[in-house]
Order: C-alpha cells, then sequence, then structure tokens
C-alpha cells in the first residue's frame, strides 16, 4: 500500500510514529543483513498505544532455522519448546527449553535457547543452527497456568510464532482462538519439510498429538512435572 509515516529505531529499538490518522496499518521492518519483516499496529486519536512490537532476524544460512514467539499481556509466561533427535541412533530425543536453553549439540544439530521471556510480550528465541535428520517438533506452553484443563489464556493470549530459515519467512502463524487448554503445538519439520500442526490441547489430551512422521513420535513425557522456575 501507499507510504504514510517513516521513521527509524533508536539504538535500544525503540520507535515513535506521530500524527498517524485513527485505524489499523501494516509496518514494514527493514535492514539491511536482515530479512524484511511486516507487522500490524493501530492508531487511536489522542492516545499514545504502547507495545506494539515486533522482531527481526539476521538473514540465515539454508539449513539454519529461528523460531520467534511473541505474545500479548496476559498471561505472563509462555515458554517455547524444540524437541528432535538426539545423537544416539536408538531413537531417543532432545528437549530444548528454560530449564535447559543451551546451546548444545545433538548429532548434526546445534541449538539453543536465546531469550526465555516470563514477564509478558516477548520475543522468545530458539535458534536451530543447522537442521539435521529426523522430527522435529515446536510448542508453546502456557507455564503461568500450569497443568490447567480449563484455561483459555493460551488462546486468548495474541500468541504468534514466526519461523525464519534462509532470508525469508517460513511461517508466520497466530495462536488458533476459542480454544481450551496449556499446550499449544505449533509444527514440526522433517527432512527440512515443514508442517503445521496448529492445535491446543490440555495435557490430559496430549496423548492426541500423534505425529505424521518418525513412527508417530510423542513428546507427552516432557510436559509432565517440569521444574519450578
Amino acid at each position: 500500500g501507499t507510504v504514510v509515516a517513516s521513521g527509524s529505531t533508536d539504538t535500544e529499538g525503540v520507535y515513535k510514529i506521530n500524527d498517524l490518522n485513527t485505524g489499523y496499518y501494516t509496518a514494514e521492518i527493514v535492514k539491511s543483513g536482515f530479512i524484511t519483516t511486516y507487522f500490524n499496529l493501530v492508531s487511536i486519536g489522542g492516545l499514545v498505544t504502547k507495545d506494539q512490537n515486533a522482531s527481526i532476524s539476521p538473514v540465515l544460512a539454508d539449513d539454519q532455522y529461528r523460531i520467534v514467539l511473541t505474545w500479548g499481556a496476559i498471561p505472563s509466561d509462555l515458554d517455547s519448546h524444540l524437541t528432535g533427535p538426539g545423537a544416539s541412533v536408538t531413537g531417543d530425543r532432545f528437549h530444548v527449553y528454560y530449564a535447559a536453553p543451551g546451546p548444545f549439540t545433538f548429532g548434526t544439530t546445534g541449538v539453543q535457547l536465546d531469550v526465555d521471556d516470563t514477564s509478558s510480550f516477548g520475543p522468545e528465541t530458539i535458534t536451530i543452527n543447522k537442521i539435521g535428520t529426523g522430527l522435529y517438533r515446536y510448542s508453546i506452553y502456557d507455564f503461568s497456568n500450569g497443568g490447567s484443563i480449563v484455561s483459555n489464556q493460551l488462546a486468548n493470549s495474541s500468541a504468534r510464532v514466526r519461523v525464519y530459515t534462509g532470508n525469508r519467512v517460513a511461517l508466520d502463524i497466530n495462536v488458533p482462538s476459542g480454544k481450551v487448554g496449556t499446550l499449544w503445538t505449533v509444527f514440526e519439520i522433517q527432512n527440512n519439510i515443514l508442517r503445521v500442526v496448529n492445535k491446543i490441547s490440555a495435557l490430559s489430551d496430549i496423548t492426541n498429538l500423534l505425529s505424521v512422521g518418525e513412527n508417530n513420535t510423542l513428546d507427552e513425557t516432557w510436559f509432565q512435572n517440569l521444574p519450578q522456575k
């Protein structure tokens, strides 16, 4: 669309755009060496609307992935979880999350949790430095509401996941609304092919989350008795 305003952030990434007419806008973030990214913002006449944030990723190699989670004010703590093929040939799997952030090397895969945000909004970021063979699964767990089977805060959190690889955005997905549960299984990657799952479940129903790949591998035990922060 037509460019109606532009500007630059300061050294801490803070931006300000003044005198926009009331309405909804699409913002484009551009920086040399980074993947161009878009996000939506709203302008309300006479008001300063804060916390309209976004993140961008440096250009990556074709076998690198960066997974970025953002969300709203409630709940305060959503957590990124990545499981994938371990170094052993016996089928063990790794689990990268707040209690085991890495960086780790599993077989040919280098992976780490870059940021764990516990006070709303994010971003919370996981980087896969080199994708390997086998099944990778990325999920979001609502740590704030624990094992509740009736909470809908995750579905109402405005959570959004972007997946970057190479010089492109491979996935940009919002949490499904109107669901009850504390676990959002977002996507899987196998043989460098990304498959969207996009399902919210209560932990009591997690055994329904069968994968189409790797002999229906499940990760339900990773979300039982998680350590405190």
